[in-house]
């Protein structure tokens, strides 16, 4: 099934790695005016397990969640995660609804969970994270958890009368400080920045950004699925490239 995406996301250019172009940084309420950002064609047709009709993406214009330079890597964690594996980026992209066998390996996982029902965005410590759309603070909190988010961030947005949840995870414990549920941002605003091992759940460093329809109760949604709940959570959990463009 084919979908179209918002109007500010580019092709991605084969290279190495596929990339995008640097956008103009946003601060809360602010907007920078020294760099602008130009129009950029949609992509039709990349195949996504899903193609929800409550909500037309291709209608919106959607900011990055972090700046990406043009040569950032895609990661493929189908056959686990490699430690010493060659990096050619500081920068890079952890797949969505991607299983990734032996890499969840602490306790609450219960050995079964290794299906990613997010997508990651590798990055170095204290690089920015920005709001992919206008909306509000719906909740926030530390998981201190091994392996859990650490710091966390959902947001709720509302487009075409639907509210959707967007999680940003593994964010330093500055990401926190001072926030208040309820409090409004534009797109592109800084909401927050990537975390060191110390606060993030001891990951390296990237954020976990996962949307989804369902309303959560707390600062947590599952990052991880088991084969059993995979089907049920492509309904609740959309595929962050909606509205982050085919960066992959």
């Amino acid at each position: 099934m084919g979908i179209e995406f918002g109007g500010k996301h580019e092709p991605p250019r084969i290279l190495t790695t596929l990339g995008v172009p640097l956008l103009a940084l946003t601060l809360f309420g602010c907007s920078s005016s020294d760099t602008p950002t130009p129009d950029q064609p949609t992509r039709p047709g990349l195949e996504l397990v899903q193609n929800p009709s409550k909500i037309n993406f291709a209608s919106y214009d959607f900011s990055p969640v972090i700046i990406l330079p043009p040569d950032y890597e895609v990661y493929d964690f189908t056959a686990g995660y490699d430690e010493n594996r060659e990096r050619h980026s500081d920068f890079g992209i952890g797949r969505f609804n991607e299983k990734r066998p032996g890499m969840y390996i602490t306790d609450q996982f219960g050995g079964i969970r290794d299906i990613h029902m997010g997508l990651d965005i590798g990055a170095p410590v204290g690089t920015p994270v920005h709001a992919f759309f206008d909306g509000e603070i719906y909740t926030f909190g530390y998981n201190p958890d091994e392996g859990d988010y650490g710091n966390v961030i959902i947001t709720k947005h509302r487009l075409d009368g639907v509210d959707l949840y967007a999680l940003h995870g593994h964010l330093s414990a500055d990401s926190i400080t001072g926030l208040q549920v309820g409090q409004f941002f534009s797109a592109g605003s800084v909401i927050g920045f990537v975390g060191d091992r110390h606060e993030n759940g001891n990951w390296n460093p990237h954020v976990h950004f996962q949307l989804s329809l369902e309303r959560p109760i707390t600062h947590d949604m599952p990052g991880v699925v088991s084969d059993e709940n995979r089907a049920d959570a492509l309904q609740k959990y959309l595929d962050p490239r909606l509205v982050l463009g085919p960066i992959y």
